[in-house]
């Protein structure tokens, strides 16, 4: 379906890596619950997550 050059799954890894890492910031001040905010973060660090496992085992 895709042609990918020998090193490609070097080149996924490098860009999911870069895409999904996680990121250090100060949480926002918008006036949300923090509870809330925690559980969207990790709601989307683990779809993150399955999605970069899902695209290595395609590979």
């Amino acid at each position: 379906m895709f042609d990918i050059p020998e090193k490609g799954k070097d080149i996924v890894l490098t860009y999911l890596k870069e895409k999904f890492e996680k990121k250090k910031q100060s949480p926002s001040k918008s006036g949300a619950k923090p509870g809330v905010l925690d559980n969207l973060r990790k709601k989307a660090q683990f779809k993150n997550l399955l999605l970069s496992k899902s695209l290595i085992v395609k590979l």
